[in-house]
This record gives C-alpha cells, sequence and structure tokens, in this order.
C-alpha cells in the first residue's frame, strides 16, 4: 500500500505552506488522517493535526451547536450554513464521512458530521506545525 500523491505533497510541505485542490476524494482525505507510515511509527498517527484543512459546500449544512453545559439538548442550537459557506474539515470518519464546522474563531469540535467530500469544493490545505 502506498500514499496518495495528495498525502505525498502534504507531507513534503513546510509551515505556512498552502496546498489548494479543486476536490478531494474521501480516500485521499482519509489517507491524511492515517499515511501508510502509521503502521511503522505511531507518530504518523498526529499527522493531521499538523494541518487546518478548509472547504466551500455546494449544498446547505444544518449546523447543529453545543454550548458545552449538560444537558446536551437543551444546550444546543441550529443554524444553516448556506451553500458557498468557507467550513473547517474538522474531522474524517471510517463510517466514510466527514465532520465539519464553520465556527473558525473557537472550534471545539465538528457541527454537522455525515458530510460527504463531493460536497465540498476549493479545498485548502494550511501546514500549522
Amino acid at each position: 500500500m502506498k500514499n496518495t500523491n495528495f498525502v505525498k505533497e502534504c507531507q513534503s510541505m513546510k509551515i505556512d505552506d498552502i496546498l489548494k485542490k479543486d476536490n478531494l476524494t474521501f480516500e485521499e482525505l482519509f489517507n491524511l488522517k492515517y499515511p501508510v507510515e502509521t503502521k511503522i511509527d505511531p507518530k504518523w498517527m498526529f499527522f493531521w493535526s499538523n494541518f487546518h484543512i478548509f472547504a466551500k459546500t455546494n449544498k446547505e449544512f444544518t449546523m447543529n451547536v453545543w454550548n458545552g453545559i449538560h444537558p446536551v439538548d437543551e444546550n444546543s442550537s441550529e443554524h444553516i450554513c448556506p451553500i458557498n459557506s468557507k467550513v473547517r474539515i474538522w474531522m474524517v470518519s471510517r463510517m466514510g464521512d466527514v465532520g465539519i464546522t464553520d465556527n473558525f474563531i473557537n472550534p471545539k469540535g465538528y457541527d454537522c458530521r455525515g458530510v460527504e467530500t463531493d460536497d465540498l469544493y476549493d479545498w485548502e490545505i494550511i501546514k500549522i506545525k
């Protein structure tokens, strides 16, 4: 098994470099989360945290935002993230989906899950460490 060309590009990035892609597949994104080297050296499990990943939406998404206070149901609010909004990709799941947020000020996780990579475009990968 080999890393995708996308992951090889990310591995060669320096801090503050920006990589732009029109589209990404789930396989490319998942490979960034779990590079082939993960099987050899566990430090690669943290490679994902070296990046901020953004994209634009090509459909509306409902964001379910929890304020951190329990119970969750009573302390959550929803809003619509419109088409063509910039979002941050927070996680990629073994279930085949990604989690996104439109909170860039103090994100603490994803506010919408079940997003497919086909629902996103104009990807921007920024190397932060």
